[in-house]
């Protein structure tokens, strides 16, 4: 698990560094909520889906996503993921792109279940070659992972 942060100050930080800039216009970032009820009306907070980064070239938005692991198992990051892809590709935006790549740890086999629920196909495994950054120290570090792409559908 991932430690939460220590102040409010801290929240906000993290959170303005993963707002849309001039120099990062592709970059969003959404809250994934348990749906309100008569004892918690603001819902519950179980995780983000976000673009945090796109291709060297420019042309393919990653797609990241978590979900806290008390919340494993419900279908809860399939759901997220396919109301985000349909959101995204249904906007006329500025920036869309037709195509979105995601990575999974080598051994998440859960991950991998739930981008192939929606509809990504497995690219190549990348040994050493994909940036990771830890949300709460802002550590970088390079770990093998499995490449994962989706194409826009055709009409």
């Amino acid at each position: 698990k991932k430690a939460p942060s220590q102040s409010l100050e801290d929240s906000k930080a993290k959170l303005l560094a993963r707002l849309p800039s001039p120099d990062k216009p592709w970059m969003e970032q959404y809250a994934i909520l348990l749906r309100p009820s008569t004892s918690n009306k603001a819902g519950t907070l179980i995780g983000l889906l976000c673009i945090p980064r796109v291709s060297s070239d420019g042309e393919i938005p990653e797609l990241g996503y978590g979900i806290h692991s008390d919340y494993w198992g419900h279908g809860y990051a399939s759901e997220a993921i396919a109301l985000f892809i349909s959101f995204y590709w249904a906007e006329e935006r500025k920036n869309s792109k037709d195509s979105f790549e995601a990575y999974t740890g080598l051994n998440n086999l859960a991950s991998e279940r739930v981008l192939i629920k929606a509809g990504f196909r497995r690219c190549e495994v990348l040994k050493g070659g994909h940036e990771v950054v830890d949300v709460n120290s802002g550590e970088k570090q390079m770990e093998d992972v499995t490449c994962w792409t989706l194409e826009r559908p055709r009409k």
